[in-house]
């Protein structure tokens, strides 16, 4: 098996839930690619199908699943305790909230209003950026990164091979939206990436969320 079966349990408990979402994300993607093995295997000879190949698309979509959903608790979860403790997450903070409270003269502020009426007002405020990073899907490079850049996570800690990383959701979007048909050939065939690379994708998927999950363990460790 290529993915690890278990990441090591971090030892901050804001960081339960995204394990757990972790630890299911690594097993059903090895589930994914041991079906696919085991199918080739008993057929022998002759090259996969587009039934075999659509368990390696399965497994990079839910790879990208995992990851997203593991972002997102740990932002829920984790966030405002680094905000808490972390000098550079909270100049982050502040950004943001000086970025949202910038409106045209005359118009009404949604965030300033609610603030401003708010028991606890910083915790308005982080509130405001959780909601912000969890309200839509993480499914770029980009919307990824952003994301670590509040936890003041480096990028270059979490992905080795940015052009790669550009490609995995590249496929992940054709997949998911465009059904992986390939236009370029004359019968309009699915896509069929050879498996190594969905191989190498799903792997970079998982290291980035294994490494997303350690970054944030360390910043909390040193409460």
């Amino acid at each position: 098996m290529p993915f690890r079966p278990e990441p090591p349990a971090p030892t901050a408990p804001e960081l339960r839930n995204a394990h757990l979402v972790l630890t299911h994300t690594l097993a059903t993607a090895n589930s994914f690619l041991q079906i696919f093995e085991d199918r080739v295997d008993r057929r022998g000879r002759g090259a996969p199908t587009d039934h075999d190949y659509d368990l390696l698309r399965a497994m990079l979509l839910f790879a990208c699943a995992g990851l997203d959903s593991m972002i997102k608790h740990a932002i829920r979860d984790a966030l405002p305790a680094v905000i808490d403790h972390v000098d550079a997450a909270q100049d982050n903070l502040r950004v943001f909230v000086e970025r949202r409270l910038r409106t045209d003269r005359g118009l009404p502020n949604d965030l300033l209003a609610s603030v401003l009426t708010a028991t606890d007002t910083r915790a308005a405020l982080v509130d405001e950026l959780v909601r912000d990073l969890t309200d839509k899907s993480l499914q770029s490079r980009e919307e990824v990164l952003r994301a670590a850049s509040y936890f003041d996570l480096r990028s270059a800690d979490l992905i080795d091979d940015m052009p790669l990383f550009d490609d995995v959701f590249r496929a992940r979007n054709r997949i998911a939206h465009e059904m992986d048909i390939d236009f370029s050939q004359p019968r309009r065939n699915r896509a069929r990436r050879p498996k190594q690379r969905v191989v190498d994708y799903t792997q970079a998927v998982l290291r980035c969320a294994e490494s997303f999950l350690a970054g944030i363990d360390a910043k909390l460790r040193n409460r």
